[in-house]
């Protein structure tokens, strides 16, 4: 009674089997996202790595470009680099994580160097927000994380991306040269620096 003609048999294991594949290509493009995803995250912090915060400078540059916004950037280097590890490493990623809004990006280019690009910001809210991080790393248990911050800012620090970004960096540059364990804001970019950054090198710090 409840018996099924040959005809339905073969039409349902059809259906099905159009189920299966469906869901198996379904699986497959999850995957190949989640993967994706990944080769985008730094693994020992959990952050961006040096790859996806170029991408997303680049990106918010030339939102901050069509709308007339501001844009913040800072670079941040753990001040003892012979100290770092991965415990230390994922410590400051925590902090970094929490300080960010969902509208920013946080960063790890690699062996201790973090940076940020926080939309909508001028050099001066980043500023503060470099500050909040120093504190906050210093304070962790064990002696703290003693950090150098550099910030510079769009457009008024550079109008791409790469020099933005060496803005930042000649102003972390500034921060260890003055003792460390602090936050400059560059007030000019000076007239012999370069505009372009080998985004490669830092890459390369992914390492540890």
């Amino acid at each position: 009674m409840f018996g099924l003609s040959p005809q339905l048999a073969i039409g349902f294991a059809a259906v099905a089997g159009c189920i299966g594949f469906l869901m198996g290509r379904i699986g497959a493009r999850r995957q190949l996202r989640q993967l994706a995803q990944m080769a985008r995250v730094d693994s020992v912090t959990g952050l961006c790595n040096a790859s996806a915060y170029e991408e997303a400078l680049d990106n918010e540059i030339e939102r901050a470009r069509r709308s007339g916004s501001r844009l913040g950037v800072l670079v941040g280097e753990v001040d003892d680099r012979s100290a770092i590890h991965a415990e230390l490493l994922a410590s400051a990623g925590a902090i970094f994580h929490t300080t960010t809004r969902q509208i920013d990006t946080a960063a790890h280019l690699g062996r201790g160097r973090f940076a940020m690009v926080l939309p909508y910001t001028d050099e001066h809210g980043a500023y503060l927000v470099a500050e909040r991080i120093r504190q906050r790393t210093g304070a962790l248990p064990s002696g703290g994380i003693p950090m150098s911050m550099g910030v510079a800012g769009f457009p008024r620090s550079g109008a791409n991306g790469h020099a933005v970004l060496h803005a930042a960096e000649a102003a972390l540059a500034e921060a260890r040269a003055a003792g460390g364990d602090r936050v400059i804001l560059l007030q000019r970019v000076p007239s012999t620096a370069r505009v372009e950054i080998d985004l490669s090198a830092l890459r390369e710090r992914q390492v540890g």
